[in-house]
């Protein structure tokens, strides 16, 4: 997904409505029973920010944002001041099985289904660079680095060791790696799925063969970093224009623009 690391400005936060959106298919019978499909496992958001626009400057300010992110091409970064701020005592690392964290919260009440608790999370997409630190992390020392922008906190690896391939098979030094259950490993820091694990070796997938000597690195879920930090800090949303029409009205002199939708982006893993 394409985004850009710039958010817009908090001005138009004010005075929008926010909507909070599912995607259900519904069928209905000739008997009138419903079947119904979640097309959406979580909630997407959309923002009207038609009403916080109030001067020239803004609808000047607002247009060229728009020619920047090349309409609804490029995403961006959306202060929403109704589910932007969070304590992060409220929120937990996830190990996403790459090499890398995300941070999640739970949204909603949690209910009973199918015998087991469940509750609705979210992931938290992008924050200020200065708001969480490796300081924030217990067992700091397992952290690479952080990426502010994509919410991502990079472990190091576990393992780092020189191998023999042999047509997509590790072939030595296969004692010195472990079946972690990520289904994961990482050549040349290139993440492959791995196929089976064998006494003479162990297969992977690729789409090209692969032959000699390789750096394989792997990452475990047993230690990840945890939040220790008792701080509240800013996130954003990843969103985008909903259109890629910039609308605008000029009635007596007085310029006025159309509606102005933005679309939150379901960001990957």
């Amino acid at each position: 997904m394409d985004y850009l690391d710039i958010l817009l400005s908090k001005e138009y936060s004010y005075n929008c409505k926010i909507t909070n959106q599912f995607n259900t298919t519904i069928t209905i019978s000739k008997a009138g029973v419903e079947s119904r499909l979640r097309n959406w496992v979580n909630y997407l958001k959309k923002y009207d920010i038609t009403y916080s626009v109030k001067t020239d400057e803004q609808i000047n300010h607002l247009r060229d944002f728009f020619n920047t992110t090349s309409g609804s091409y490029y995403g961006f970064k959306f202060f929403d001041y109704t589910d932007g701020i969070i304590n992060l005592k409220n929120a937990y690392t996830k190990y996403i099985g790459k090499n890398y964290l995300r941070i999640y919260r739970k949204v909603g009440f949690p209910i009973s289904y199918n015998g087991k608790m469940e509750q609705l999370e979210r992931k938290i997409d992008a924050w200020h660079e200065n708001d969480i630190t490796i300081d924030d992390f217990t067992k700091s020392e397992l952290i690479e680095k952080i990426d502010y922008n994509l919410g991502r906190i990079y472990i190091k690896p576990t393992k780092t060791i020189e191998v023999t391939i042999k047509d997509n098979k590790i072939v030595t030094n296969i004692d010195e790696l472990k079946n972690d259950n990520t289904g994961l490993i990482y050549i040349n820091d290139k993440e492959y799925k791995i196929i089976n694990f064998e006494n003479d070796g162990i297969t992977f997938f690729s789409d090209t063969k692969m032959n000699g000597t390789y750096t394989v690195k792997q990452y475990s879920a047993d230690n990840i970093p945890k939040l220790s930090s008792n701080k509240e800090i800013e996130f954003y949303h990843i969103v985008r224009f909903e259109s890629d029409n910039f609308d605008i009205t000029i009635n007596d002199f007085n310029i006025n623009t159309t509606t102005l939708t933005l679309v939150e982006l379901k960001t990957e893993d």
